[in-house]
C-alpha cells in the first residue's frame, strides 16, 4: 500500500480506538474477535449463527437507481475473487427466492446514508432509501468478514457473516478527507487506493487540492502554460526553514480525462469529489 493510503488507514485505526465495539452475547467462534465495525453502527443486535455468503445470489430492488446493480456487482465480484465461487446479481426481488442477499428500497429515516441490515437463516436483507445507504450497508457487511477478504491474492476461501440486526445512520452528513496534491503529486492509481480505503469506512467527501503556488495539477486546455510551467517547481523545502531546499525540480499534473476517471471512480463508491482550485496567494 502506498504512503498516502497508509496514512488514511492509520487515521481510521486511531478512530477505531475511540469507537465502540459491542461484544456479542454468548460464544463467537468464527475468528474469535468481537464485533467491530468502523464507524460503530447506531444499533447492533447479534445472534448465534452465520449465513454463508460464498456463492449466494444478489437481488436488487428495481425501484433503485440503475447504478445500484453496480454496487451489488462490485461486492459480488470481490467475493468471487477471494472465494472462487460465482454470485449472480439480478434486478428485481422475487416474492420467493430462497436464501441470498437482497437490497430493498424503503424509508430509513431522514438521512439518505441510513440503512437497516438483517442477517439470518434466510440470508441478508438490506433496506435503504438510495445508493448511499445501500453502499454503507455493503461496507458494514465487508467489515464483518475476516481480514483475508481484503488481502490481495486471496482465493479459495469460504466466507460467512454473523447473524445480526443492525440499524445505522451516520452522525455527520459530511465525512471528508483532504489530499493536498498541490504540494505533493500522487498518481491516479494511488488516489484510487485512497478512495477505496475511504469508501470502506464510509467517508463520503474527497477534498482534492489541485492548484496553488507549489504546483498546478489540473489540465486546462485553453491555457497550456498552466501545466507546462506551473506544474513544475524548481525545488522543494525539506525542513522548517526557508533555505532548506533540495534543488530538485518536482512536478506532475492530471489530464482532464484522468480527472473524469477519478470523479467517476469516487462516485461509484459513494464519494463526492470537491476540487480546490486556488489562485496565487491561496485565494
Amino acid at each position: 500500500m502506498q504512503k498516502s493510503a497508509k496514512l488514511i488507514l492509520c487515521a481510521f485505526a486511531f478512530a477505531a480506538a475511540l469507537s465502540c465495539s459491542p461484544r456479542p452475547s454468548g460464544d463467537f467462534p468464527f475468528e474469535d474477535v468481537p464485533f467491530s465495525v468502523i464507524p460503530c453502527p447506531s444499533g447492533v443486535s447479534l445472534a448465534d449463527g452465520y449465513f454463508e455468503l460464498t456463492g449466494a445470489d444478489f437481488y436488487v430492488d428495481r425501484s433503485f437507481e440503475p447504478e445500484a446493480a453496480g454496487v451489488a456487482a462490485r461486492f459480488a465480484g470481490r467475493l468471487r475473487e477471494v472465494s472462487g465461487f460465482r454470485s449472480r446479481v439480478r434486478r428485481g426481488v422475487p416474492a420467493s427466492f430462497g436464501k441470498g442477499v437482497r437490497f430493498l428500497k424503503g424509508e430509513t429515516g431522514e438521512s439518505p446514508d441510513a440503512y437497516t441490515l438483517h442477517i439470518g437463516e434466510d440470508g441478508v436483507t438490506v433496506v435503504a432509501a438510495g445508493l448511499s445507504g445501500m453502499h454503507n450497508a455493503v461496507q458494514t457487511i465487508s467489515q464483518m468478514l475476516p481480514a483475508s477478504y481484503f488481502a490481495p491474492g486471496t482465493a479459495g476461501q469460504r466466507y460467512r457473516v454473523r447473524y445480526a440486526d443492525i440499524q445505522d445512520s451516520p452522525r455527520f452528513r459530511y465525512r471528508g478527507v483532504l489530499i493536498d496534491c498541490g504540494r505533493h503529486f500522487f498518481p491516479v492509481e494511488e488516489i484510487k487506493r485512497c478512495l477505496d480505503v475511504m469508501s470502506l469506512y464510509k467517508v463520503n467527501r474527497f477534498h482534492w487540492h489541485l492548484t496553488e503556488d507549489q504546483g498546478w495539477r489540473i489540465e486546462i486546455k485553453k491555457y497550456p502554460r498552466l501545466t507546462e510551467i506551473g506544474s513544475v517547481r524548481r525545488e522543494t523545502q525539506v525542513a522548517h526553514w526557508r533555505d532548506s531546499l533540495d534543488h530538485q525540480p518536482y512536478g506532475g499534473y492530471y489530464t482532464q480525462e484522468q480527472i473524469r476517471d477519478v470523479v467517476a471512480y469516487a462516485a461509484a463508491r459513494g464519494i463526492t469529489v470537491i476540487p480546490e482550485i486556488d489562485l496565487p496567494g491561496h485565494m
